[in-house]
């Protein structure tokens, strides 16, 4: 599956007020755009500070942004979002999000910036985001949050980025949830044993951040 520029344009790196780098996706409703991330990212206050680096081919790539939460800060989900006063990704660059066309050992990807890592172009620009593959192993959306099992190791620095899937009926490329944590535990935890390489990591279902965008929409 060929990762188009709607894609690779909406994912950012992002270092918020609680210095935790990670990534962040950008969304659009309604000529508003929203930039999506982990929860454990932030520090919760109702207003935050990010940097935020977009795709190298933006002009000024490196954004200081302060940011309006939208949503609870409170929430179990582990899922954050905030309003941009402007965009700032190209409009034009449509990019949906939902689960309705997911499927369970569908391919996934997750896309971001582990361990400070990204690509380059042949021009030198760096900053394009990684991309690990992997499947949907399981999927809780019934649960509260509701979230889905990927098959896909989570490095540090992926935490907040997207998971992009084909949608099988549009044949869009669609986000389905946003990285929270690795599924794992020490090997030397006996009780956890089976978990120590298991190579899975958890995403919170982007419903959750999608509702929250709704009842900011209507205010």
């Amino acid at each position: 599956m060929a990762l188009e520029a709607q894609v690779l344009g909406r994912v950012c790196r992002v270092v918020g007020e609680s210095e935790h780098p990670g990534t962040a996706v950008l969304l659009d409703r309604d000529e508003r755009q929203y930039l999506v991330t982990a929860r454990h990212l932030t520090l919760g206050e109702p207003e935050e500070h990010f940097a935020v680096q977009l795709p190298p081919w933006y002009p000024d790539p490196i954004r200081h942004l302060t940011l309006k939460r939208v949503g609870p800060s409170t929430s179990k989900a582990d899922i954050a979002v905030f309003q941009l006063a402007r965009p700032v990704a190209d409009p034009k660059l449509h990019l949906p999000a939902g689960t309705d066309g997911l499927v369970w050992t569908q391919e996934a990807y997750l896309l971001g910036y582990p361990l400070n890592l990204s690509g380059r172009l042949a021009n030198g620009q760096a900053g394009i985001p990684i991309a690990k593959r992997g499947i949907v192993a399981a999927m809780d959306l019934g649960s509260d949050p509701p979230t889905i099992i990927l098959d896909i190791v989570a490095n540090p620095g992926l935490s907040g980025g997207p998971v992009v899937y084909r949608h099988e009926q549009s044949g869009e490329l669609t986000v389905a949830g946003i990285v929270a944590k690795n599924l794992a535990a020490p090997v030397n935890q006996e009780r956890h044993a089976a978990l120590g390489h298991a190579g899975l990591c958890i995403a919170v279902d982007i419903r959750v951040a999608l509702s929250w965008i709704n009842e900011d929409l209507t205010v």
